[in-house]
């Protein structure tokens, strides 16, 4: 693969699914929009997560991406 390319997949218990889609439209700012910026504290660093949300075989996606 070429480029910045990647496959991903939620690998969290099912019941907890609802919960994390919740959070990561919450705290991006989603609302209305379909991008937004998710801030994350790890490890003593801030980062800043560009969100895009699109629709996958009529369920609701995300592609997140750090930002440098």
């Amino acid at each position: 693969m070429f480029g910045n390319t990647g496959i991903g997949d939620i690998f969290i218990q099912q019941n907890l699914e609802e919960d994390v889609m919740t959070l990561i439209y919450e705290q991006s700012g989603l609302e209305g929009k379909s991008c937004g910026v998710l801030h994350w504290e790890c490890h003593g660093q801030n980062l800043e997560i560009n969100v895009e949300e699109y629709e996958s075989f009529g369920e609701i996606a995300y592609t997140l991406t750090f930002l440098k």
